[in-house]
């Protein structure tokens, strides 16, 4: 698969590469530097969306910061900028990077640790996030990119869904 292909589950993905290539820990299995690009149009389900929406309203009355942030993209033809979510579900140090410029429009999130097993929840989330800056912005967006420093898949959740054995063919 190409650098640039997008991605068809992006949590199923993280979890295999997890599984092949991270390194095992105590209580875990960790992979340092995951970069997954995803269609945000085929991940924005309907059953996240008012979570989405809940948590966005949340930090439009938190964080001035986010306030402007939202202005500059209504009111601009070209942005570059990153957004530092103060907290995002529990988790502090979610970057987003929003470029808009006459050739389209990319967001990418930078995780700083994940938990591998929920990840296909916020795969959803960051979805609906970003396909309403797109709107805001007024551009259509096919890709989204999330770059995890630390990705992690607890010991347990691997047996639970099979990763751990890997079946050969016998002679």
């Amino acid at each position: 698969m190409t650098k640039h292909q997008p991605l068809k589950d992006p949590g199923a993905f993280l979890k295999d590469l997890i599984a092949r290539k991270g390194e095992s820990q105590q209580y875990a299995c960790v992979f340092h530097g995951a970069n997954l690009t995803f269609n945000p149009h085929d991940h924005a389900h309907s059953d996240t969306y008012d979570d989405a929406i809940d948590f966005l309203r949340r930090v439009m009355v938190t964080d001035d910061e986010y306030c402007k942030l939202v202005s500059l993209l209504s009111h601009v033809d070209s942005v570059q900028e990153h957004y530092r979510f103060k907290e995002y579900f529990g988790l502090t140090g979610l970057f987003a990077y929003i470029r808009s410029d006459s050739e389209g429009f990319s967001v990418t999130f930078s995780f700083p640790s994940i938990n591998a097993s929920r990840f296909s929840v916020d795969v959803e989330v960051i979805s609906h996030i970003a396909l309403l800056w797109a709107k805001i912005v007024g551009k259509e967006l096919t890709q989204v990119r999330a770059f995890i420093n630390y990705a992690f898949l607890r010991w347990e959740d691997m047996e639970e869904e099979n990763l751990l054995y890997t079946e050969f063919e016998s002679d």
